[in-house]
This record gives C-alpha cells, sequence and structure tokens, in this order.
C-alpha cells in the first residue's frame, strides 16, 4: 500500500509502452486493495493526529485516468475502468 509513487510512473511507462493490458492490472490491483478500508494508510504506525491529515491515494486517481484515456484512445471506451 506504500507504493503508490513508483507505481503510477510505472504505469505511465506501461501505457507509453502500449502494455495497457498490465497497466489496467496494475490499477485493479490497488482497486481491490481500497475496498473495505475507509481511510487508506500512509505511514507504519498508528494512526494517530499527523497521519489523519495525510493521504497517497491521489495518485490513484491519476492512474485510473490514464487507463481510461488509453483505452479510449485505443478504441475500446469502457467506463469500467477498474
Amino acid at each position: 500500500m506504500y507504493g503508490w509513487g513508483p507505481a503510477y510512473f510505472i504505469i505511465v511507462g506501461l501505457l507509453r509502452d502500449g502494455r495497457l493490458d498490465l497497466a489496467r492490472d496494475m490499477v485493479n490491483n490497488f482497486c481491490s486493495r481500497l475496498e473495505g478500508i475507509i481511510r487508506p494508510p500512509v505511514l507504519k504506525r498508528q494512526p494517530g493526529p499527523t497521519t489523519l491529515t495525510r493521504s497517497q491515494p491521489p495518485f490513484l486517481t491519476s492512474m485510473i485516468l490514464g487507463v481510461y484515456n488509453a483505452q479510449k484512445a485505443a478504441g475500446h471506451e469502457d467506463r469500467k475502468v477498474a
């Protein structure tokens, strides 16, 4: 759950190389990890006042949009990206 940043750049690279299948699988993996979690974990310690204001999932939105736009450009517009 702590690899949002590196995973985003990996997905960007996969999309540039035309590996839409792998990029989509990575996005689906992140989405499945978040199911049922109200507040995604940020640090490897107990939640406290400093962790409640932090979040990493904004990268997930960019990942989903990247995969969606690549699918749309390939002629496979599907609103169910992940």
